[in-house]
């Protein structure tokens, strides 16, 4: 009896697209960490953890727990550093722009270096006349973290710990006006989490824990330059806030307790603008907390905050959290901070969102930066997975071959094309070749592709419903084996892609040769 052979060498695909599987080793994925010195602070010794994957790498310091370098590809895949930095721990340790590390032990500004917790006053560093900012005069920036590298089936990653003693916050041998006397309460160990997935998202977890009532706002504070590094100014710039409230200022960037809707003044990013456009004489920049929307009874889900794209590279930047605020900041056109966070100055306005911490609690908190570029959609949603809608597709004829001549050998080749039209959850992309053959029939598929795909066969006889991964043209993969006079039987290869929610999708339209040999033996 004749068996009929179909091998498949190259399938077209929109786009690279990573197919479900199971858990894997993070070197499989092309993720690595790697570990180098970056000077020292005294006698301590400052590292420098290098998380990559394929496409991306991200440096973070121990030093302020900073990330250093962030360095993804451009829409024509060149590489660029987009997180402003220095080379050298000199000159973090002498700038006080706060460039990559984590602000605290209270971010933003609280007013005038007073808060009540308890009906106890604390008093803290004027380092932001007449305020305190990012935690006094020695922050949460200006310390050397405890780091260790960890990994997961799924990242790499670094975990940096650092404990604020109580008293932090008011710093001796430094001015304030009035002066301080207490600093913050409580012990507060903190950990801070950055991990890097295959899919081009920093993750960033921040935990902590303490002994005494206290408050704390924790975020990232590094400015962006999607252009890379001194390609000029982001005022042209596009951005998008998924916010309809700001909290406006008063003359010392203190929050009034108004929570302002955005819409008829410059704060309205809810449509995608320029940075630059609404700038003027009298409205010279940002800094300011948006109120991100969210839905009613819903406090703690990560939802879409900020997108920002730049036009002429083409790279974007999705940020998103589970804070109820984040603050943009313009830098004169020099760079963008987009800093997830709870309000400015909550400890002393009762009805913002609070940041008080107490003994048997934890504060708990996770902003993932999602990076791309604009042929680039990503449809990350939600550390949960859920998904929120299908992803639409739209698929070219599928290729279909002449007639099969037995006992001889054959070439067909033949083109189609598919366009990602949506991109929102879950769906399949999958690609037909329906052939007429005669007798029995042996189906391969095998596949050259920068990642797995799945794929399946199935005719009549045989209904093939069991996807398999596959990977390289170097190991076919039989998918499908009968024997049987299933004469002229309609067989089709069927080539599946599931696009899980956290997924990039490269759109356009990318054509391929879908080569297809036809040939018989006698078993």
């Amino acid at each position: 009896m004749r068996a009929l052979r179909c091998g498949v060498a190259v399938l077209l695909l929109t786009g690279v697209m990573a197919a479900p599987a199971a858990a894997q080793d993070p070197g499989a994925q092309g993720l690595s960490i790697t570990k180098a010195s970056f000077g020292t602070v005294g006698t301590q010794p400052v590292d420098r953890y290098t998380l990559a994957n394929h496409d991306m790498s991200v440096s973070i310091i121990t030093y302020g727990a900073i990330v250093q370098a962030v360095n993804v590809p451009d829409r024509r895949g060149v590489v660029a550093n987009v997180a402003t930095n220095f080379a050298a721990i000199a000159n973090y340790r002498t700038n006080g722009d706060y460039r990559g590390s984590i602000a605290g032990r209270y971010a933003n500004r609280i007013a005038k270096g007073r808060f009540t917790l308890d009906n106890t006053q604390y008093s803290l560093d004027i380092n932001n006349n007449p305020n305190t900012l990012h935690g006094g005069f020695s922050g949460f920036n200006t310390k050397v973290w405890a780091a260790t590298p960890v990994q997961t089936p799924d990242s790499v990653g670094v975990k940096l710990t650092y404990t604020s003693p109580a008293g932090e916050g008011c710093t001796p041998g430094r001015t304030s006006n009035p002066p301080c006397s207490t600093g913050f309460p409580g012990t507060v160990p903190v950990t801070v989490v950055y991990s890097l997935d295959a899919r081009d998202n920093l993750r960033i977890d921040y935990s902590a824990t303490t002994d005494a009532p206290t408050v704390i706002n924790l975020t990232n504070h590094s400015y962006w330059v999607l252009g890379g590094v001194g390609s000029g100014t982001i005022n042209n710039n596009q951005l998008k806030l998924n916010a309809d409230r700001y909290t406006p200022l008063d003359s010392t960037s203190i929050p009034t307790g108004a929570l302002d809707p955005v819409a008829g003044t410059p704060m309205d990013f809810r449509d995608v603008h320029t940075i630059g456009e609404r700038l003027n004489t009298t409205f010279r920049g940002y800094d300011h907390n948006w109120v991100l929307n969210r839905l009613p009874g819903d406090s703690t889900s990560l939802v879409e905050a900020a997108t920002l794209r730049d036009p002429a590279s083409g790279r974007v930047l999705t940020v998103s959290t589970d804070q109820p605020g984040i603050q943009f900041y313009s830098s004169n056109g020099n760079a963008v901070a987009l800093e997830t966070q709870h309000f400015p100055d909550s400890p002393n306005h009762p009805d913002f969102p609070s940041t008080v911490l107490r003994p048997g609690e934890t504060y708990k908190t996770t902003t993932v930066l999602s990076f791309g570029t604009d042929n680039v959609t990503r449809a990350y949603d939600n550390a949960s997975a859920t998904v929120p809608a299908t992803l639409a597709l739209t698929l070219g004829t599928p290729a279909t071959f002449g007639p099969f001549t037995p006992g001889a050998t054959k070439t067909y080749e033949s083109s189609t094309t598919a366009n990602v039209i949506s991109t929102a959850g879950d769906a399949t992309l999958s690609i037909a070749d329906p052939s007429s053959v005669a007798n029995g029939h042996l189906v391969n598929g095998a596949f050259s592709l920068p990642e797995p795909l799945q794929a399946r066969a199935s005719n009549a006889a045989n209904t093939g419903t069991t996807y398999a991964n596959v990977g390289s043209s170097a190991s076919p993969l039989t998918l499908l084996t009968w024997n049987g006079p299933v004469s002229n039987d309609l067989v089709t290869l069927g080539f599946s892609q599931l696009i899980n929610a956290t997924d990039a999708l490269r759109t356009g339209t990318y054509n391929k040769t879908l080569t297809v040999t036809l040939s018989t033996t006698t078993p």
